[in-house]
């Protein structure tokens, strides 16, 4: 995810914050959701496709 500085979620473990520019931040954010939808499942070629819908649900505390 990429924000303005100062982050709003928690870092996922084993990763780290990167600074983009003097005002921005990306890091891999933590945080719960749940679907919205049901997942759908596409084939293409030998390749299998999954279509994900989740909201966020709350954060872990900064």
């Amino acid at each position: 995810m990429e924000e303005r500085s100062p982050r709003t979620r928690v870092i996922a473990p084993g990763t780290n914050e990167v600074m983009v520019g003097a005002s921005h931040v990306s890091y891999f954010a933590q945080f719960h959701v749940w679907f919205v939808a049901e997942p759908e499942f596409d084939k293409a070629g030998d390749k299998r496709i999954a279509h994900l819908s989740f909201q966020e649900t709350e954060k872990f505390a900064v």
